[in-house]
């Protein structure tokens, strides 16, 4: 309960909770009118901890518990007792800065870490280590990268300034002629992070631990930790580095040649991470479909499928981007026949147009990936297909652009990620002739939007009359709201009996605002 009894003596006051979640509403209203609420550290059990972090950061404005968000606290597991830090993703989607601590890099962490002595801040405090996982698929992501050193050496002039990630792999001689860079890592020697940091400790010179990443052949390990601030879905990375070399593309120059993780670690991370209330694991990979071709037994996506199978409690596998040219059969059976495997697949068409696909360099001819979509839909019942096409490519003509919008009409996406072609120096297409205006592209990328907003409320639409189930990812304004297996946002009244990470469903009865509306 909330009660709580004041001890003169002492220097900081531990409120547990351990009853529904409303009880710390009502903790910290007793903190405050004790006085205690800036030195009480408030410690959860696991199920209701993590759903209060979701509650209390999914909408700070609208919180309950806004007036108090400063309060520290603690989720406790049966191994183990965690500081939490909510807000890890401060800027763009593209740039993850983040702070050395308990909380890691990104949502990894070295193993290393764990038990040293290092404490999680906000990127905006002042801080004695500053960690910039950079980006480097456009120019743009570039130059916040170069924003974001130079701001974390304005807070703390003495902290020192660690630069990863792939802007880092790419040019690190740049990086390191910015004023205040200690440490330059690149994409590789991740999980050694703290032992660098420490012989930085110990030399006031720079370290360059940059290495030619096309001659790695491993997979680093770098675990996930559970610091996801939904705590129902995980993205796990299975695979690293690309073959492909599309005209537009910097990834393989940066991320190397492809590496696979091995299975059973795989198997491992998964069973933790569900043991920790994840019950949706998103396999990622920079290709994805070409996991295991490098590994002994060529182990295949299929295959890792099938094992997580094995795992208990693990309600939902779902796929992130794949080509469309290796999606394999025995995969698509798995999808068919077992409904923990999520209908849903993601296939970068990138242009809808023979002509603009061929400048680009992919691996196939439109004909083909529309064959392979018809055959899909023959095969998987209610399967989403969500893509991404790139507008305003180098020499895409109106006629070429004319032949994507028809494509997209054609086949029906549920959703298109559409964005405008971006020079990125050092690849093929930045070299080539006739750029299209950055007017053209930002109508083009218009049009796509408005095809991407129709094809999802059709496919919603078709859901209604039709079971609906979604994964809890947070609850706000009296609904459960979270993804269906389709990957289409839904909602089901609370009855408050569920958690973050339940499953509950019916039957679809509408869309409001772009949500399935389940009862």
């Amino acid at each position: 309960d909330a009660k709580m009894e004041k001890a003169e003596s002492a220097r900081y006051y531990f409120a547990s909770v351990t009853g529904v979640d409303r009880a710390f509403g009502q903790i910290l209203a007793t903190l405050k009118e004790m006085g205690l609420d800036k030195n009480t550290i408030v410690v959860f059990s696991s199920d209701h901890g993590e759903t209060m972090c979701s509650q209390r950061t999914d909408d700070p404005k609208n919180s309950p518990y806004s007036e108090s968000m400063n309060v520290p606290f603690i989720v406790r597991y049966p191994d183990k007792i965690r500081p939490r830090v909510d807000n890890l993703m401060l800027s763009s989607p593209d740039i993850m800065p983040t702070l050395l601590g308990l909380c890691g890099l990104g949502d990894s962490i070295p193993a290393e870490v764990q038990g040293r002595n290092f404490a999680p801040l906000f990127f905006d405090e002042k801080a004695d280590i500053y960690v910039i996982n950079t980006c480097s698929v456009t120019n743009m992501g570039e130059k916040k990268s170069r924003q974001l050193i130079r701001k974390a050496k304005r807070q703390n002039e003495d902290a020192y300034v660690i630069v990863t990630g792939c802007y880092a792999q790419l040019d690190p001689d740049a990086i390191a002629a910015i004023d205040g860079v200690n440490l330059v890592i690149g994409t590789n020697n991740r999980s050694k992070i703290v032992e660098l940091v420490e012989q930085l400790e110990s030399t006031e010179r720079q370290i360059n631990a940059v290495r030619d990443i096309m001659k790695e052949s491993n997979f680093e390990e770098m675990p996930l930790y559970g610091n996801e601030s939904d705590k129902a879905r995980a993205f796990m990375k299975i695979q690293e580095g690309c073959n492909n070399y599309c005209a537009f593309c910097i990834i393989p120059y940066t991320r190397g040649k492809l590496k696979s993780r091995k299975v059973d670690d795989i198997v491992q991370e998964a069973k933790r991470l569900v043991d920790h209330g994840f019950h949706e694991i998103v396999l990622t990979g920079i290709h994805l479909g070409n996991y295991g071709v490098e590994l002994p037994g060529r182990p295949t996506l299929a295959d890792v499928v099938k094992a997580l199978l094995e795992i208990p409690n693990l309600y939902r596998i779902r796929f992130g981007s794949i080509e469309s040219v290796e999606v394999s059969d025995e995969l698509v059976e798995l999808m068919a026949t077992n409904k923990r495997v999520c209908p849903h697949l993601h296939l970068p068409l990138q242009a809808g147009s023979d002509h603009v696909l061929k400048l680009m360099k992919r691996h196939y001819t439109l004909q083909e990936y529309k064959d392979l979509i018809t055959s899909l839909r023959s095969r998987i019942k209610d399967l989403s297909i969500t893509t991404d096409i790139i507008a305003g490519f180098p020499q895409e003509t109106d006629e070429d652009f004319e032949e994507t919008l028809n494509t997209v009409r054609e086949i029906g996406f549920t959703h298109i990620h559409a964005f405008p072609y971006s020079i990125r120096e050092g690849t093929p297409a930045a070299t080539m002739a006739d750029q299209v205006p950055e007017a053209v592209k930002k109508t083009r990328v218009a049009l796509l939007n408005g095809l991407s907003q129709s094809g999802y409320e059709r496919y919603a639409k078709s859901r209604i009359g039709k079971p609906g189930e979604i994964l809890i990812e947070k609850e706000e304004n009296g609904y459960y709201m979270g993804l269906t297996n389709e990957y289409i946002n839904g909602k089901v009244k609370s009855d408050g009996t569920r958690k973050i990470g339940d499953l509950v469903g019916g039957t679809v009865v509408g869309l409001e605002d772009n949500y399935l509306i389940i009862e």
